[in-house]
C-alpha cells in the first residue's frame, strides 16, 4: 500500500457521510465507513466534524493514523455547497489534507451513476433534486430544502406526515393509521406537544419518519398514500423536465429511491436506467477531471 496512490472519496449528505479509501493503482476500495449527517447548509460545523471523522475512521481500518491525512488527496460531493455562500466558505477552509476538491452531492451522484461527467440523475434521499449534465452546462432542478421544496425527499415526506397528524388530532381529518404511528414514535398524543416536539426538527430527523409513511401506505392508509403519490408525481415531473433539458439515460438514486420507484408510473419506470455505482464513486471522476471541482 503506497500512500501516493491513495485517495479518500466522500459522499456527504443530510443523513450520513460515506467515505472510502481508494487505491488508484490497484483500482480497489481498501476500506469504507459511514458517519453522521453532513449537510453544510444545515449545520456547517457539525458537517465538517463528521467529514473529518469519516476520513480518520477510514484510515484506521487499514492501520493508518490521522497524521497521514496531510499526505492524501480528498475528493468529495457535499450537501449544501449548491448554495454559493457555503461553497465560498468551504473553499477558504484550512483543511488537513494534501489537497481537497469538492462539488455538490448531486453532481457526485450523477458522476457515480453514469461513471462519466455527463448524464441525468434524480436524487431522493434526505433531500430531493434532479440534474442534467452535458459537455457545456449543468441544469439543476429543486434541492431547495424541505421547507421550500424537495417534494419527494425523506425530509419532506416526514414533515407531511407530522402535518397530517396535527390536522387529524385537531379533528379536521378522520382518524388514520399514519397519525397513530407518528404519535407512537413521538410518544405524544397532544397536537400542541407534537407541534412543539417537531417544530425544531432538522431534515435528517424528519427523514427518519419516511419509512413509517411507506409502511402505512402499504397498509392502505389513505393519508400515507396521498403523501407518497404526491412525492411520486413530483419525481415524474423532474424526470420529464430533465429529458426536455437533455435526452439520455436517467437514473434515480438515494436512500428512498428503491421504496419510491414502485409508486412511479409504468412509463417512467421503464425509461429509468440502473446506476452503475454508488454516488461516492463519483469522486473518482473528480480525481480524473479536477476542473470539475467547484474550488
Amino acid at each position: 500500500m503506497t500512500l501516493s496512490n491513495l485517495l479518500i472519496a466522500i459522499d456527504a449528505g443530510g443523513t450520513k457521510c460515506h467515505a472510502i479509501l481508494y487505491d488508484t493503482a490497484q483500482q480497489k476500495t481498501l476500506a469504507q465507513v459511514k458517519t453522521g449527517s453532513a449537510n453544510l447548509a444545515s449545520n456547517y460545523s457539525s458537517a465538517l466534524s463528521n467529514i473529518q471523522q469519516a476520513c480518520t475512521d477510514v484510515l484506521k481500518q487499514v492501520g493508518l493514523t490521522d497524521s497521514n491525512l496531510a499526505k492524501l488527496a480528498v475528493y468529495a460531493g457535499l450537501a449544501g455547497v449548491n448554495f454559493p455562500q457555503i461553497a465560498k466558505k468551504l473553499s477558504q477552509w484550512q483543511h488537513p489534507f494534501k489537497s481537497f476538491g469538492f462539488t455538490t452531492d448531486l453532481h457526485l451522484a450523477c458522476y457515480g451513476a453514469h461513471q462519466n461527467s455527463q448524464g441525468n440523475v434524480i436524487i431522493v434521499g434526505t433531500g430531493s433534486c434532479g440534474i442534467a449534465i452535458s459537455k457545456t452546462k449543468s441544469v439543476v432542478l429543486g434541492g431547495y430544502g424541505h421547507k421550500l421544496g424537495d417534494q419527494a425527499s425523506g425530509a419532506w415526506i416526514g414533515q407531511q406526515a407530522v402535518q397530517v397528524s396535527l390536522l387529524t388530532l385537531d379533528g379536521l381529518l378522520k382518524p388514520n393509521v399514519l397519525t397513530q404511528a407518528i404519535c407512537n414514535v413521538s410518544q405524544i398524543n397532544s397536537p400542541a406537544e407534537l407541534s412543539q416536539y417537531w417544530h425544531t426538527a432538522n431534515p435528517a430527523q424528519f427523514s427518519e419518519l419516511a419509512d413509517i409513511v411507506f409502511s402505512c401506505a402499504q397498509q392502505q392508509d389513505e393519508q400515507a398514500i396521498l403523501i407518497i403519490n404526491q412525492a411520486a408525481r413530483y419525481i415524474e415531473q423532474l424526470f420529464n423536465q430533465l429529458l426536455k433539458t437533455q435526452a439520455g439515460p436517467t437514473c434515480i438514486v438515494g436512500g428512498i429511491s428503491k421504496r419510491i420507484t414502485p409508486w412511479l408510473s409504468q412509463s417512467v419506470k421503464t425509461q429509468l436506467s440502473e446506476a452503475q455505482t454508488e454516488p461516492v464513486y463519483g469522486a473518482l471522476t473528480l480525481y480524473q477531471n479536477p476542473a470539475l471541482c467547484l474550488n
